[in-house]
């Protein structure tokens, strides 16, 4: 009895969605259109996405051969060798202004110019 219950529900779905086929609407006669837009806008979005990334590893490559990125690299490691804190600089004195040019650090009075 099982058997039969399950092909006359099978029958009656089978039933519904042949109704529901029949009354749906035609295809958007854009459709065909928009794909392909689509794609090809996926296509370029891909293409410039590998540019891009290109372009990007040849400037790090550049970068890291400057000697400013060298020097930070060198200091890292030492940081790194002798377990400072990557801050260890932090705690230098400010630069130099213009106006202290001729001054000694360590006072506000001009230094002597025959030392």
């Amino acid at each position: 009895m099982d058997e039969v219950d399950r092909d006359s529900r099978s029958s009656k779905t089978l039933a519904r969605v042949a109704v529901w086929a029949a009354n749906a609407t035609d295809p958007d006669p854009t459709a065909l259109h928009h794909t392909r837009v689509w794609t090809t806008l996926l296509d370029d979005w891909q293409q410039k996405t590998l540019q891009i990334q290109a372009c990007e590893c040849d400037l790090a490559s550049l970068l890291v051969k400057t000697p400013c990125v060298l020097l930070l690299s060198h200091l890292a490691a030492s940081a790194a060798l002798f377990e400072l804190p990557l801050g260890w600089h932090s705690g230098a004195a400010a630069p130099m202004k213009p106006t202290d040019v001729g001054r000694n650090p360590t006072s506000s009075a001009p230094a002597e110019a025959g030392r």
